[in-house]
């Protein structure tokens, strides 16, 4: 990495002084001097220790100088800086320019030294630096001399690693696990560090013990100019487990703890009282004790123990009670045969569910400890009990809810106790009697929790007339869940609470329906009201809609516009007709007439409209040339002349036979086969079969004939054939 140094007179002297490592490359040198200071006009030479001088000069003793004196003293004398780029260590004199025009006087003087270098030093352990010093000669304050140095120096292989290796380490405060390679600069400084413990595997674990160079477990180092380790040397541990089964039965020693690898641990059993010692399991065997175990992984040693067994009784009050023991359910009252010593976690549930309206309260277990806790197996008979309050539900109410209420709510109460039941009329209504666990009007009064219990207080009060309607009338509702149809009469008990809904749409004749608009107090489709004072109405509006039917006739004619749809009743719907190529619009029928369109139709009532299209024909011939011969169109047999009308594009088929004496058949006008197929034209269109007479004698004389061209009865016709296809033609005709 490269470094710049720049460095100024640290002392009245005028000495300065940089290190640079052996090994290192310079790159660039200079050496200058500022100005120098009135002296006392003795001449002077200053050196260090080792070095001699190479040069000086003198200044006038005037201070400050005159503008000539200062021209003398102008940069023809001033020191330049020199350059020492790639200079061995060594000495090296450098030439003063314009020595001659230095004043020489009684008065100052200054000088200069430089060197590369004055001598080797050590700056710290292991690294041996070169130093190079610049001096000046006037001892003055003001003297300022310069010395700058530029050099690199190659990197060094530094691993910083572990014992054993894998270890998790930090260098310059990033995280590696060793081995880790780095090439640092030497002379750079960098801090190791590591932590301890390390987790290795299960039950093994690795202690920090020391840095190979002695340093602290985190510590700053600095790079060598060579090659260098740095170890971070661990314990391994392994952890021994230790345990007693039971634990009542005795102790194991030690407890359960991390050892040195390759360390021998002496583990030991002792039995508690009632117990005997059975032997170890694990990584120990047998019934010896002591017994040495070597720590050379993690190990696990059980020391187990025998006991007689004492009957424990887990039970309740009342008895049957849901209980757990060691996390087993079981229905009190549940026995047990348990070794003294041994540990148990006994448990219940609170509440707990009897029958319909009556459950238990958990009070406390007769050792008082908590609802679920543990208990150590005495050396005699013992039972632990969970007592339980037994409690009875009192359902409360009042009949109707909006005639007032009953103190108290509903709620458990304790077995045997009393309870005070009121009831209190609300507004427009009187109190008329108890019933269920109490009767009579007598109020408030007492009763006794021996059971579950009910009590509703009855309340009377006037009605008031309701009605539920629907315009237009007659509409599906519900009221309080129940179908009526509008309008629906109820005497209500003012404040009492109702359901009216209805649906939607609701049918009505053919093509008619009813769509929900809304209520007449604002309310959702189904919604709740309370009962009022005085009489009241609620109205359902409903809108009319009324089924229009469209339809066009042939489909393929036309469109109709709308399609069909539901129309609320009154609305002006203008349908249209449109129709395909090839085809009219002859009128509407149904509920509109005529060839208008579009017309308007007032949706008084389901309407039906149909826009009827008819398709415009095209006369076509088909003859046969002389009239008169025998063909079949579309299958059917007729005598030419025959006329048809046709829809154009429609697809007919034609034919003829090829002999009817005396003629035969030569060829169709559109040049088809003597059965083929024609489609419909969009103007009058005549296909005509034309056949010759007396056939052999016409082909005979062609063939005595040099000329292709014969001329028939039946027409012209050019042959362009050999010899013998005519023979075989006329051999044909023959038979």
């Amino acid at each position: 990495m490269p470094w710049s140094l720049v460095r100024s007179r640290g002392s009245p002297a005028g000495r300065t002084t940089v290190w640079i490592p052996f090994g290192a490359t310079i790159s660039s040198a200079s050496v200058s001097v500022d100005a120098a200071s009135v002296q006392d006009g003795n001449q002077d030479f200053y050196g260090g220790s080792g070095c001699s001088v190479q040069a000086d000069w003198y200044a006038s003793s005037n201070w400050p100088l005159t503008s000539t004196e200062w021209n003398l003293w102008g940069a023809g004398n001033a020191v330049a800086p020199q350059d020492l780029t790639g200079k061995t260590p060594g000495w090296y004199s450098f030439t003063l320019a314009n020595l001659t025009n230095i004043p020489v006087g009684a008065g100052a003087y200054a000088g200069l030294k430089w060197s590369v270098p004055c001598e080797p030093m050590i700056q710290s352990p292991g690294n041996l630096y070169n130093e190079f010093t610049f001096y000046s000669f006037d001892n003055g304050p003001s003297t300022k001399p310069y010395l700058s140095i530029t050099y690199s120096q190659p990197a060094v292989q530094h691993v910083i690693t572990s014992a054993p290796a894998g270890r998790s380490l930090t260098v310059d405060g990033a995280p590696c696990i060793a081995p880790c390679t780095f090439q640092w600069t030497a002379g750079t400084q960098h801090t190791i560090a590591t932590t301890t413990p390390q987790a290795g595997g299960t039950g093994t674990q690795y202690l920090f013990a020391n840095w190979s160079d002695g340093g602290a477990i985190s510590h700053s180092i600095t790079a060598s100019s060579s090659s260098a380790t740095y170890t971070a040397n661990f314990t391994t541990q392994y952890y021994l487990t230790t345990a007693a089964s039971p634990p009542a039965g005795g102790t194991i020693s030690p407890a359960s703890a991390c050892y040195n690898s390759g360390a021998v641990v002496s583990v030991s059993a002792t039995t508690n009282a009632g117990y005997q010692f059975s032997g170890f399991t694990g990584d120990l065997s047998g019934t010896t004790t002591p017994q040495n175990l070597t720590m050379n992984a993690p190990k696990s040693v059980t020391a187990n123990f025998t006991g007689s067994t004492v009957q424990h009784v887990i039970t309740s009050v009342p008895a049957g009670r849901s209980l757990t023991v060691d996390g087993a359910p079981c229905t009190s009252p549940c026995t047990f045969q348990w070794t003294a010593g041994t540990q148990h976690t006994i448990a219940t549930t609170s509440p707990q569910s009897g029958g319909t309206g009556i459950q238990y309260v958990f009070v406390s277990w007769s050792d008082g400890g908590a609802i679920s806790h543990s208990i150590t197996a005495s050396s005699s008979p013992a039972t632990y009990t969970a007592n339980f309050t037994t409690q009875y539900y009192l359902t409360t109410a009042a009949s109707p809810s909006a005639g007032g209420t009953i103190s108290p709510a509903s709620s458990w109460r304790n077995s045997g106790s009393v309870v005070s039941v009121s009831a209190t009329a609300n507004s427009g209504y009187v109190f008329s009697g108890f019933s269920g666990g109490l009767t009579g009007t007598t109020t408030p009064q007492n009763l006794t929790m021996n059971a579950p219990k009910s009590v509703t207080a009855n309340f009377t009060g006037s009605t008031v007339q309701h009605v539920i309607t629907s315009v237009p009338a007659g509409r599906s509702l519900t009221v309080d869940g129940a179908p009526c149809t509008a309008p629906c009469t109820f005497q209500w008990t003012p404040g009492t609470n109702h359901t009216i809904a209805t649906t939607t749409p609701q049918a009505g004749g053919t093509g008619t329906q009813y769509v929900f608009a809304s209520w007449s107090d604002g309310g959702a489709l189904s919604h709740s009201i309370t009962a009022s004072s005085s009489p009241a109405t609620y109205t359902a509006s409903f809108t009319t809609q009324y089924y229009l039917t469209t339809a066009a006739s042939p489909a393929a004619g036309g469109t109709i516009s709308p399609a069909s749809g539901w129309r609320n009743s009154g609305v002006v719907v203008a349908v249209s007709a449109a129709a395909n190529s090839g085809y009219v619009f002859s009128g509407f029928t149904g509920d509109l007439s005529g060839t208008t369109t579009p017309q308007n139709l007032t949706m008084n009532a389901p309407k039906s409209v149909t826009a009827n299209f008819t398709v415009s024909t095209v006369q076509h011939v088909i003859t046969t040339a002389p009239a008169g011969l025998s063909l079949t169109v579309d299958g059917a047999p007729c005598t030419a002349p025959c006329t048809f009308q046709w829809t154009p594009g429609t697809n007919h088929t034609i034919a003829t036979t090829f002999k009817q004496p005396p003629y035969y058949f030569s060829y169709w006008s559109d040049n088809g086969a003597l059965a083929h197929s024609v489609t419909a034209q969009s103007s009058p269109t005549t296909h005509t079969a034309s056949f010759f007479n007396d056939a052999l004698q016409a082909l005979r004389t062609c063939l005595g004939s040099s000329s292709s061209t014969c001329t028939l009865a039946a027409g012209t016709h050019t042959v362009t054939a050999t010899s013998e296809k005519i023979q075989a033609l006329l051999s044909k005709l023959a038979s």
